[in-house]
């Protein structure tokens, strides 16, 4: 080791009648050059011995601080005095170079921070140093095992009743409502942990023989092991529903999505809400004018159905004509109940007179239901056709039926295809709001995803919602941007380490802990701006000397007060130091007081409390301009970090100071694992903004589907108001002959004079509405 070599030699006589001699030593002062390297090992005086074999989670990335020593063959630590590179490979993977790493009171040494995600099982780690011009060293060897980690090994979906009926929701949608559990198995057997959300990036899927899609889903409690939550079906039938899991959180690089069981499921018809009548068809003779029907109870998204609340419900169906000045009708009431929910049945219309001119006459037959319940369709009016020609031909007649029974279909379609629209727009209220659940509300974007959960809410306008979706994912894409830009200029800042011109005293029997600047460690961000703030703030009150006893602390400051020739010094003690009256009020506007971004360095009793008495006096902002306008009280300073080296004082004084650099006399230090953790923290936001991101674009996704299925409404609704009359003719004004098998005509007579016609029909809705 460098440094004064003493030597003294003492000669004793062999017998009592020999002298003594006591030479004096000889000082001489040795010079030692460095040496070459030998080996590179752990640092022991860091780590303890057991540290490798190392376990780590597989699969995910590990954030840790482990120190490596350059040493020669007397063990002597060469690492600051060699300008050398040393990297770590596990199996063929390369590390990033290691760091060199100064900390105050321990050793120089090269820094590991994170270890890659790695398979499940053991893998070689190899340190070695690179670019040096000394015999080529043989590589640190050392064994890492990836063990089990809070992984997701298995989801498992459970439902509690597997059947279920449609029912009517506070929207109006029919839908099947199910209570669902979805279980998350972990490697490790510890509930699940996200920093960034409360509720898991998880979503249903229904399979049907087509495609996969999602259903909309709202999610309840979750404790970390099980979530749950509830589910909305809309089709009737046998269908297959999963859970799907994709693993988001910033400790997680696996893309591999998680896929639960498969569940079987039933959506059973919801209760009676109204009826439908199908398949009229025209029975017996040419003139027989007698047709056939369905008459069926059904819900409201017209599926064939008996089940009621009311188990005894009941409706009677009766038939009218609108045309009673041409046709009288001849039908029996029909009478639906639970036992018999859909009956087949007839009517007969009776010509009653003869229309001028042979041309079409308009014939709608009206069915008329009363129930012992409410229903939400009363009236159903269904078109029927006949010719008042008895010596028509087939060829003579119009072939009417391919025409009304294709009309017939498209407006069974259009009122299937507005239904499901309905209910798609109903599903994609449902899956925004699943979106919004799933925010990560436990970062810092939390008032950001709250500001726009407000104005979502708030409009009205869907447009307007894709609108604001683009704006935010602007935001979001934003944040991602600036945080890709800190990270960098993270990994290039370079500290200054703790420096104080205080002598600390190193006996035991002083009693003193350190100096305030050995004693705290600056623990944000925004290190390399405090670092400056607070030595320009406090400059030489950082080399304070902190003692635990106050006679320990006199007797030290009595000794040092009798020697003239030493400097200046300053001394406080952590006795009597009590919490009261060390809470100082917070400053709106302020990142905070300066206690807020440091840290002790060691856990002794006290320490916390001489941070808010000592550094609370700055108060720190993020801009100059905030900090001038601040009305500091009395002994309070005020710094903005984008000058920190300007310190404004509660009397009007400015400290201008230098940015802190090698030779700055009273440095606080940075948090030895600042910078792996702020890489962290940074990756935690970053994973944020990004889910963030991938979330607004699924609600702008949702939106924009309403849209489309608005705009699709309007344009079946608009459809269905042109929709035309069904028409009965008298060519030469003889005696009805109804065409063989005729049903309905969807034709009109276009060249028919007004005033030749008949009395115009009523609209009604379709039976399947």
């Amino acid at each position: 080791t460098a440094g004064k070599l003493m030597m003294e030699m003492t000669i004793r006589p062999a017998s009592r009648s020999d002298k003594c001699f006591l030479l004096r030593a000889l000082e001489h002062n040795v010079d030692l050059k460095v040496g070459k390297p030998y080996s590179i090992v752990v640092d022991k005086d860091y780590h303890t011995s057991d540290l490798f074999p190392l376990e780590i989670p597989y699969n995910a990335e590990y954030a840790c601080d482990i120190r490596f020593k350059l040493i020669d063959r007397l063990q002597n630590n060469l690492s600051d005095a060699w300008d050398t590179v040393v990297k770590a490979n596990i199996g063929k993977r390369e590390l990033p170079a290691l760091e060199k790493w100064r900390e105050e009171g321990r050793e120089v040494a090269f820094r590991l921070t994170h270890l890659p995600p790695l398979p499940k099982g053991k893998h070689n780690m190899t340190v070695q140093v690179e670019s040096m011009n000394v015999k080529i060293l043989k590589p640190l060897e050392l064994r890492v095992i990836a063990v089990a980690g809070n992984t997701v090994k298995q989801l498992e979906l459970q439902v509690d009743e597997r059947t279920q009926k449609l029912a009517k929701r506070e929207s109006g949608k029919l839908d099947a409502e199910f209570t669902a559990r979805i279980i998350f198995h972990t490697e490790d057997g510890k509930p699940l942990k996200d920093p960034n959300s409360e509720i898991p990036d998880v979503k249903l899927c229904m399979f049907g023989s087509r495609r996969k899609e999602e259903v909309a889903t709202t999610f309840g409690k979750f404790d970390g092991k099980q979530l749950e939550c509830k589910f909305f079906l809309d089709k009737v039938g046998w269908m297959d529903v999963k859970a799907e899991f994709k693993d988001s959180r910033p400790c997680n690089s696996s893309t591999e999505q998680h896929q639960s069981n498969k569940l079987k499921l039933k959506v059973e018809p919801g209760p009676v809400a109204s009826f439908s009548i199908t398949e009229i068809k025209l029975v017996g003779g040419d003139r027989s004018n007698e047709f056939t029907f369905n008459a069926q109870a059904v819900d409201g998204n017209g599926n064939l159905t008996s089940f009621h609340d009311g188990a005894d419900w009941k409706m009677t169906i009766t038939l009218s004509v609108l045309e009673e000045e041409y046709f009288a009708i001849e039908a029996d009431p029909i009478q639906l109940s639970s036992s018999s929910s859909r009956l087949r049945s007839r009517f007969k219309l009776i010509p009653v007179g003869e229309p001028e001119g042979g041309h079409p006459l308009l014939c709608n037959v009206n069915f008329n239901a009363e129930s012992n319940f409410d229903l939400a369709m009363t009236t159903c009016g269904k078109p029927v056709n006949l010719y008042f020609n008895d010596t028509a031909t087939d060829s003579d007649m119009p072939d009417v039926d391919a025409g009304v029974a294709q009309e017939e279909e498209e407006a069974r379609n259009r009122e299937k295809e507005i239904s499901e629209s309905e209910n798609e727009i109903a599903s994609c209220k449902h899956k925004i709001a699943g979106c919004l659940q799933k925010m990560p509300l436990n970062s810092f974007l939390s008032n950001r995803i709250q500001e726009f959960s407000r104005k979502l809410n708030n409009m009205e306008d869907v447009n307007q919602r894709v609108s604001l979706c683009e704006e935010w994912i602007s935001v979001a894409q934003g944040c991602m941007q600036h945080n890709e830009e800190e990270t960098s200029r993270i990994n290039r800042t370079v500290f200054p380490s703790c420096k104080h011109e205080a002598n600390v005293p190193r006996e035991s029997s002083s009693n003193c802990l350190g100096c305030v600047a050995s004693l705290f460690l600056i623990d944000d961000r925004r290190a390399l701006e405090l670092q400056t703030a607070m030595s320009t703030a406090f400059g030489f009150e950082l080399s304070t000397l902190v003692f635990a006893s106050r006679s320990r602390m006199n007797d030290f400051l009595d000794k040092v007060a009798r020697r003239p020739n030493d400097v200046t010094m300053r001394a406080l003690c952590l006795e009597g130091l009590n919490e009261e009256g060390l809470e100082a009020q917070e400053v709106p506007g302020a990142l905070g007081r300066a206690s807020k971004f440091v840290r002790p360095t060691a856990e002794v009793a006290g320490l916390s409390s001489l941070a808010r008495r000592f550094f609370d006096r700055l108060v720190v902002f993020d801009e100059q301009e905030k900090a001038s306008s601040y009305r500091a009280a009395r002994g309070e300073l005020a710094v903005g970090l984008d000058a920190p080296n300007d310190v404004l004082t509660w009397d009007g004084t400015r400290i201008i100071g230098r940015r802190v650099d090698d030779t700055t006399r009273n440095v606080l230090g940075v948090a030895n694992d600042w910078r792996s953790r702020t890489q962290q923290a940074l990756k935690h936001e970053y994973k944020a903004a990004e889910s963030m991101e991938n979330l607004l674009q699924e609600i702008k996704g949702h939106c924009t589907k309403i849209v489309q299925e608005e705009k699709k409404i309007r344009d079946l609704k608009s459809l269905q108001n042109l929709s035309t009359s069904i028409s009965v003719g008298d060519e030469n004004g003889c005696k009805n002959t109804p065409k063989r098998d005729a049903r309905h005509m969807v034709e009109e007579d276009a060249e028919t004079p007004q005033s030749k016609r008949p009395k115009s029909s009523l609209s009604f809705p379709s039976a399947n509405h």
